[in-house]
């Protein structure tokens, strides 16, 4: 089980700024999930090995007060194994 190649834009969000994330997996991935703080959004598979999603940035889901997080997305497959990829981001709060 790899992740071969993860993309996230923006890096830089605010509340509800439109993300878009693709990654490339193994072909044996059974799921793909973006871990956001609290909030987990599930990629959806658009060929074998490839996922995407996009959704609004969650601001609820971070700590109050955090300008820098690191988001987790994690391939699994049924047997249980998987694979984690860390992605930092920076998130803009209003004054």
């Amino acid at each position: 089980m790899q992740i071969f190649y993860a993309t996230l834009s923006p890096t830089v969000v605010s509340n509800a700024t439109p993300v878009r994330i693709a990654a490339v997996t193994t072909s044996n991935a059974n799921t793909v999930k973006l871990q956001v703080g609290t909030q987990t959004i599930s990629l959806v598979q658009t060929g074998a090995g490839q996922w995407q999603a996009a959704f609004p940035f969650p601001l609820s889901a971070v700590p109050v007060g955090q300008s820098t997080l690191q988001l987790s997305l994690v391939a699994s497959r049924s047997d249980g194994s998987s694979a984690t990829v860390p992605i930092p981001i920076n998130v803009s709060t209003p004054p």
